[in-house]
């Protein structure tokens, strides 16, 4: 990983930007309807930010159906082309990972244009 990235302004001023724009339901639906099931159709969006900082923030989304169904994301942006870096580093601990229950949690795809990485 990297130590100490500071962003610049541009860069700041863009994530703070995705961050408002996210605190939309339609917004992170967008993001999160390449990962979700096809028969998953969630009518309540819940995201709360977890931790915000100058070069990334994450933002934690629970999905609820009409059926009762709930999925939890973590979805984590960052103001540059890191994430495709994470995204690579997480494919390739996941090709190497015993299949079970306790292992890693890995973000399921990356999404370059949003700068974020799903991660159920």
């Amino acid at each position: 990983m990297r130590l100490r990235f500071k962003p610049g302004p541009e860069q700041r001023t863009a994530l703070r930007a995705q961050l408002a724009r996210l605190q939309q339901p339609t917004a992170v639906l967008g993001i999160l309807r390449s990962v979700l099931a096809a028969d998953f159709n969630p009518t309540v969006v819940i995201r709360a930010p977890q931790s915000v900082h100058s070069d990334r923030f994450v933002m934690r989304v629970q999905l609820r159906s009409n059926g009762g169904k709930e999925r939890a994301y973590a979805l984590k942006v960052l103001s540059d082309e890191f994430g495709e870096r994470i995204w690579g580093h997480a494919q390739a601990l996941a090709a190497r990972r015993q299949p079970n229950h306790e292992s890693l949690c890995l973000p399921s795809r990356s999404i370059p244009h949003e700068r974020s990485l799903p991660t159920p």
